[in-house]
């Protein structure tokens, strides 16, 4: 009977030499044992076994390991033989079988396409390649959950210039209650805001309307009210009005967009115009002034 520890061996030797690639010595093993190595064998070696006796000999070949690219003659990597291997059989893609089919639109196929492989310029696509940005908001007049609202703008054709105002009143439907329009005569647009936001205040108040929110695109005045700071000496004595029935109701008031604010910015340009617009065929030459 065999030594067990060297029938160990054996079985280890065995297992490393049926593998590819086998970091160890060059040896010998018969039926009386190891064979130490040679003088002067490289000690990192790739394993080959010539057809041993049957679990009694073994010999591994003496020759240095290297990585070998099956895709060419030669075993040495190139590009040109990565993509024949890729073009040869492709990227199988199973979902994408029914894109290409006859009935399919072609165009939509195509953006489809390009869209799953991130070629459509959507804006994370553009963001992911280091360009800037510029966002788009969609804007509109939204309902106030609750109560009654009032939007208030004003309008100075030169600021300062000829100036007006005007505002609504709208429920939580949409459905307008009351609107206003104006003219204030020579000022700035900053005193058209505060007196059309106090003429909109008292008529409000006259109309036994119980305000909830306030709506202006001027965010110079809407900032003046939520500080509690005048923004200016000459719209002090409207603006302190309002500031007086704000705080008295507890009435909120926010900033909004211009284009959500077309009704009340209309009713502020049109009485200007208007009354501009008569002064100026009084005189004998009608004048279209900017708009602001």
């Amino acid at each position: 009977m065999l030594d067990p520890k060297l029938d160990l061996v054996k079985i280890l030797a065995t297992l490393l030499a049926s593998a590819e690639n086998v970091l160890m010595a060059s040896v010998q093993i018969n039926k009386e044992g190891i064979v130490a190595p040679t003088a002067g064998v490289t000690t990192r070696s790739k394993a080959k076994a010539v057809e041993p006796y049957p679990g009694y000999n073994l010999r591994l070949i003496n020759q240095d390991d290297r990585c070998v690219w099956t895709a060419s003659t030669d075993g040495m990597f190139t590009t040109s033989s990565a993509y024949d291997l890729l073009a040869m059989h492709g990227v199988k893609r199973t979902q994408l079988a029914h894109l290409w089919h006859p009935a399919f639109y072609r165009r939509t196929a195509i953006f489809a396409w390009n869209l799953l492989y991130r070629a459509v310029p959507v804006d994370s696509r553009i963001s992911d390649q280091g360009v800037p940005m510029v966002s788009f908001k969609l804007i509109r007049w939204i309902l106030p959950s609750k109560g009654l609202v009032l939007n208030v703008d004003g309008a100075s054709k030169g600021n300062p210039g000829a100036c007006g105002g005007g505002g609504c009143v709208r429920d939580c439907n949409g459905n307008l209650l009351f609107a206003f329009a104006h003219y204030y005569g020579f000022g700035s647009s900053l005193v058209a805001e505060s007196r059309s936001l106090c003429d909109g205040l008292r008529l409000a108040l006259e109309h036994a309307f119980n305000l909830a929110e306030i709506r202006s695109d001027s965010l110079t005045l809407v900032n003046s009210i939520s500080s509690g700071k005048v923004p200016s000496w000459k719209c002090l004595h409207w603006w302190r009005d309002a500031l007086s029935i704000i705080q008295t109701f507890d009435i909120n008031i926010k900033h909004i967009y211009r284009q959500a604010n077309q009704l009340a910015d209309a009713l502020a340009n049109a009485q200007v115009i208007a009354l501009v617009g008569w002064f100026s065929s009084a005189l004998g030459s009608r004048v279209h002034p900017p708009g602001c």
